[in-house]
């Protein structure tokens, strides 16, 4: 009977779904399937990654694919880059929301919350944290963020505009935005 129970546990857990694959087919005509991780165990319950983000360089020479998984109290990211010879490697520290290819195809940027990461073909990484990311714009070598400021309140009460170059991610500038503060705002963090 105690052998039998836990058989009985098991057989009714559903199935889960295989691995998403993303099929990418580079500018020299190689095509890649890139397998992305399996399930994972998140608290109790079992999760799917899926497909999210496919990011071609702009020289088509290289691409980078982003598979992700959400939860209520959870995000998690993987990020594979495929290389010319049909290579592929994941990269490092890669939980981002969303992933950008510098115009001259040498870096990928991932922006998280509240951080900035950018990993070279080779898959090193620099990384900038800031309190919180609103918004950013890459143009040319240098990459533009809204970094919103919060007052004792937990009320957001400013926003700044940072530039920072690439690939160094030094601080080029900082000015502050046109901010109208909601005065009712309660805590918005």
């Amino acid at each position: 009977m105690f052998i039998l129970l836990p058989l009985l546990l098991l057989a009714t857990v559903p199935p889960h779904n295989p691995p998403p694959v993303a099929t990418v087919t580079l500018g020299n005509g190689k095509t890649v399937t890139v397998v992305g991780p399996g399930p994972v165990q998140w608290a109790d319950i079992v999760v799917d990654w899926e497909l999210s983000n496919l990011a071609y360089s702009p020289d088509h020479k290289f691409a980078a694919v982003q598979f992700t998984f959400s939860v209520a109290k959870g995000y998690n990211s993987a990020i594979y880059l495929v290389r010319p010879d049909g290579s592929t490697f994941r990269l490092a520290s890669d939980t981002v929301f969303s992933i950008e290819w510098t115009s001259d195809s040498k870096y990928i940027l991932g922006f998280g919350g509240n951080t900035l990461r950018l990993w070279n073909l080779n898959g090193g990484l620099k990384q900038l944290t800031v309190s919180s990311i609103d918004k950013h714009n890459l143009v040319g070598n240098k990459i533009y963020l809204e970094v919103p400021t919060f007052g004792s309140d937990g009320c957001q009460n400013g926003e700044w505009l940072r530039a920072y170059s690439i690939p160094s991610l030094k601080q080029l500038s900082s000015a502050p935005v046109p901010f109208t503060k909601n005065e009712g705002c309660g805590i918005q963090r």
